[in-house]
């Protein structure tokens, strides 16, 4: 194995390998800016969930020309993206995430927190804010990022390191992922300095 993967599979961020994971629109679209995203999700099982199936109304695809629609479709349809169904106690903690004018959270980070909240699943989203709900609220949940989910040992075992670099690369270059702090560093160790100076995601300071 490259010795450099072997050191970036040590990352101590993953998430647990033995819970599903449930994304946002957003982090879909991080997904697939990356021009892989059927590659990092066929990584992880159970298939991720998605929060809904966005409308072209929503987000237009980051690369195209399928729309987003039409790809996230064409994934769920090959078992490598499912959809994310509130009901119950599920739909009722979603309520009163959105009702809650303190939280600033948008609709699809209030659902994907009251899904895996309920069903012990791991909430992969970007906002700073809705990773600060999640752990006032549930100090036990599961929370990650999109930079969490391509720093995951499985997804870099079978990208590669040089097809790594480039998915973080179009992720926020393309995508414009947002980094949280703790990812930040892993995110260093994988792109070239010179190709974060511009980085429009990153904070200047982040960009090192």
């Amino acid at each position: 194995m490259n010795s450099h993967l072997e050191t970036l599979m040590g990352f101590p961020s993953a998430p647990d390998a033995r819970r599903p994971l449930v994304i946002d629109v957003g982090v879909g679209l991080n997904l697939l800016a990356t021009g892989c995203a059927p590659d990092i999700l066929a990584a992880f099982d159970p298939p991720i969930m998605m929060d809904d199936l966005p409308g072209d109304k929503v987000t237009a695809h980051p690369r195209g020309p399928l729309s987003m629609s039409a790809e996230c479709a064409e994934l769920m349809a090959r078992g490598l993206l499912s959809r994310m169904v509130l009901s119950g106690p599920m739909f009722e903690t979603f309520v009163d995430l959105v009702g809650a004018p303190a939280n600033d959270l948008g609709d699809g980070e209030s659902a994907v927190l009251a899904y895996a909240h309920h069903t012990g699943s791991v909430a992969v989203l970007d906002g700073d804010q809705a990773h600060a709900v999640g752990r006032s609220r549930w100090p036990d949940l599961n929370i990650a990022s999109t930079a969490t989910l391509l720093a995951d040992y499985r997804v870099m075992k079978r990208l590669g390191p040089e097809r790594l670099q480039a998915a973080v690369c179009d992720a926020l270059m393309v995508g414009h992922m947002r980094v949280l702090p703790d990812m930040i560093s892993w995110v260093r160790s994988v792109v070239p300095a010179d190709r974060l100076t511009n980085c429009p995601s990153l904070t200047v300071r982040a960009r090192g």
